[in-house]
This record gives structure tokens, C-alpha cells and sequence, in this order.
């Protein structure tokens, strides 16, 4: 039987963008059964912006990081993503 993590859901584009400017992918990524990687390609397909490499370290340090907003995508089949 499979755990919460690993069972499939559907996740609006919201919700997504949301939790991965929150916290690092490689600890969203598990909540989804998927590795960060397979994330960021998600991201990437619904057009979510995603925290660059070094982002987490500059944030943990005080120092001045963007927020890049998540733009409007009119495309009714990118709103969600199937995980």
C-alpha cells in the first residue's frame, strides 16, 4: 500500500508556486513522492517561477533576494498539474 506522499493528486498552479518560494523543492518534492528534479521540470511546464540556485543560502544569510511573480497563464491545461 502506498503512503499519503505517493498517492496521485491534483495540484493547482497556485498552491505549487506557493509552497516552492516557501521552502527548498528538495523538500517539496517528497511531500509529492517525486524528486526535486521531476519538480522543476512541473514547474517549468506550467510556467511557475522557481527559487535559483543559491537562493535558499542568500535568504538563510539576510541578504536581499527576488521574488519572481507567478505569472498569468491563460492556457485552461497548464492551471493544474496531476502528481
Amino acid at each position: 500500500m502506498f503512503s499519503d506522499s505517493h498517492r496521485t493528486r491534483t495540484v493547482q498552479r497556485q498552491v505549487l508556486y506557493n509552497q516552492v518560494w516557501a521552502q527548498p523543492m528538495t523538500k517539496v518534492a517528497p511531500e509529492y513522492g517525486i524528486s526535486n528534479v521531476a519538480l522543476a521540470n512541473i514547474c517549468k511546464k506550467l510556467n511557475i517561477p522557481y527559487p535559483w540556485r543559491g537562493y535558499w543560502r542568500r535568504k538563510e544569510t539576510g541578504k536581499a533576494v527576488k521574488l519572481f511573480p507567478l505569472p498569468q497563464n491563460l492556457e485552461p491545461a497548464k492551471q493544474a498539474a496531476t502528481i
